[in-house]
């Protein structure tokens, strides 16, 4: 899933003690911070979840 890839490329990009290459991996958290959050709003969409639980999770992503 997408919010695990999140964690995983960070950690990964920052094991490659390269400046570049850790930007190159932050680029591709970018990517699955989005898809997270589009799951999210299918998530709600579908009644799944919430409008506030959708907002409260949500909220995390913005800082990152």
């Amino acid at each position: 899933m997408a919010s695990c890839s999140i964690a995983s490329n960070i950690a990964e990009g920052r094991g490659r003690y390269s400046k570049k290459k850790f930007v190159q991996f932050l680029n591709i958290v970018m990517g699955s911070l989005f898809e997270t959050v589009t799951s999210l709003i299918i998530f709600e969409h579908n009644k799944w979840i919430g409008q506030i639980d959708l907002q409260e999770m949500k909220l995390p992503s913005s800082e990152i």
